[in-house]
């Protein structure tokens, strides 16, 4: 089972001067396996209507994101979910999903793969409810008022985009990438190019969208880093590598696979320059296997309980129809085989004590201030609460200690020296969020004051450059400050480069029509 950093409670908000962390909660143990994680027994069956309230009483608690959820408040879900489920009735004739059994024998033996019939919830499902809400509310932000399923594809997207910085790939083959679950991709703001069409399909899910991945066909599926939306029939191709949509030949809408497995002028689009053809080819389209993201507790009898009472404002996507799903994907020509996609169900294994040590490092910045006030600010944000007194862009402002306070404490010996770089880690990843957080509130001046100066100006090759470039880009593009976006966007050296300079060429192209269709305006 995934283990996880452990969480305290929220002990109030932060003033100044900021209280930091001891050595023991930076060094807290990780949390243990599904098999190890302790949940009071549920108490006996008890009336209908009484297990009505303590159903609501669970999804209330579970819905208060303004409130620091602590890992003591998710195992009163559990717990009330589980005096809730004994008195329910099963569903008639309930089986797993047919797919399961085309699962390597060694993930369907793992525990949380042979309990899908269970009705009993332990601690992992606890945190896959949070992680729904997460995903619900901040599909919800992201798509605002649009009602267009394509349009809505768009937003969720570019969100993930903007929101999930692309991680570099390891120099050493023989270094596993972290097996981050989605609410911690989301909470650390990183991601390999499948983790982003990972996140992409769940936010599409909680829409009411069918998001898949494609691999090339073989015994093991290679991923292609393409997410494809399902909608009237076609599959809509998204790049989660380059970090957009793919266009289709008229520049506005999103490409279809149909039309770029026979039509050579899509993929020519993408190129970056003369040289550097896009990295598939019409022919590699043609088969593909489709990937469904699908985790363990998506596949539960106990979820598709709990989903069937949720309604209105409350409602979220817990369970997938894979088959149901599969039906209508193998009805596309290019789709040669769905498949449950193996990474979301195989992370539920226990980790090594060493990759289990590389997690906890990754979350020491959020966990680097007393109450944790920068994992709240960033839950928050993720759930779209940014403004406000104890909204994200406030926690964001305390989870940043002044330079002063931060000598202060260590002269004082209330910070350790070997804790220093979490806290300078902690602050300069509030700086970038916020200017993420600005982008998004169209806060435009602050948005590039935070990028430039608090972020590329402090550290220019931190964790958070790259990101920092993407969207400051981003910012000037929103500002039609084109030239500068398009010199940004050319000083970039990570993963997302090629996306970036792709951007860049678009913007040069459209500048240069612009330019000619002036001087015909001043011709005639």
């Amino acid at each position: 089972m995934q283990q996880i950093p452990r969480r305290t409670a929220y002990n109030g908000v932060m003033r100044s001067p900021p209280i930091f962390v001891t050595a023991g909660i930076i060094l807290a143990v990780l949390a243990g396996c599904a098999d190890r994680y302790e949940v009071p027994p549920a108490e006996a069956a008890f009336g209908r209507e009484v297990s009505d309230q303590v159903f609501a009483s669970a999804i209330g608690l579970l819905n208060t994101v303004d409130d620091f959820q602590s890992e003591d408040a998710l195992v009163q879900v559990v717990n009330r979910l589980n005096q809730w489920i004994a008195v329910q009735q099963p569903i008639a004739h309930w089986q797993p999903d047919p797919l399961v059994a085309e699962l390597p024998q060694e993930l369907r033996d793992t525990p949380l793969m042979k309990s899908l019939g269970e009705l009993r919830f332990a601690g992992p499902d606890g945190l896959a409810l949070e992680e729904s809400v997460w995903l619900r509310e901040a599909a919800r932000f992201a798509v605002g008022s649009e009602i267009d399923p394509l349009e809505r594809a768009k937003l969720l997207f570019d969100w993930t985009i903007r929101e999930i910085e692309l991680d570099e790939p390891s120099s050493d083959s023989s270094t596993d990438p972290l097996p981050r679950l989605p609410w911690q991709i989301m909470l650390v703001g990183r991601a390999t190019a499948e983790e982003r069409a990972w996140i992409f399909a769940l936010l599409a899910r909680q829409q009411g969208l069918d998001v898949v991945l494609l691999a090339a066909g073989g015994d093991a599926a290679k991923p292609t880093g393409l997410a494809a939306l399902l909608h009237g029939g076609e599959l809509y191709l998204f790049d989660a590598l380059l970090g957009v949509p793919i266009p289709a030949v008229d520049g506005h809408a999103v490409a279809t696979l149909a039309a770029a497995s026979v039509d050579q002028a899509v993929l020519e689009q993408l190129r970056i320059d003369d040289d550097s053809p896009y990295r598939l080819t019409p022919a590699e389209l043609k088969s593909l296997v489709a990937l469904i993201p699908a985790s363990p507790q998506d596949l539960s009898e106990r979820m598709a309980l709990v989903e069937a009472r949720l309604a209105g404002p409350q409602h979220m996507a817990l369970v997938v129809d894979a088959s149901g799903l599969a039906a209508e994907l193998e009805k596309t020509k290019q789709v040669s085989d769905v498949r449950l996609w193996q990474v979301p169900i195989g992370r539920r294994r226990a980790n090594t004590p060493a990759m289990r040590s590389r997690l906890q490092a990754e979350f020491a910045p959020l966990r680097a201030v007393r109450g944790q006030v920068l994992w709240k600010a960033r839950v928050l944000h993720l759930c779209g609460r940014l403004s406000g007194e104890h909204g994200a862009l406030a926690e964001y402002q305390r989870a940043r200690p002044s330079n002063d306070d931060i000598n202060l404490a260590l002269a004082t010996k209330r910070l350790e020296k070997e804790y220093e770089p979490a806290i300078r880690g902690g602050k300069l990843a509030a700086s970038y969020w916020l200017g993420v957080a600005s982008l998004e509130r169209d806060n435009l001046d602050a948005a590039i004051d935070y990028f430039k100066d608090r972020v590329l100006a402090i550290d220019p090759e931190s964790p958070w450059s790259e990101g920092a470039r993407y969207n400051l880009a981003r910012t000037y593009e929103a500002l039609g400050r084109n030239a500068d976006a398009i010199r940004t966007y050319q000083n970039t050296h990570g993963p997302q480069r090629p996306g970036n300079l792709w951007r860049a060429r678009q913007l040069a192209i459209a500048a240069k029509k612009n330019r000619a269709a002036n001087e015909d305006g001043r011709g005639r």
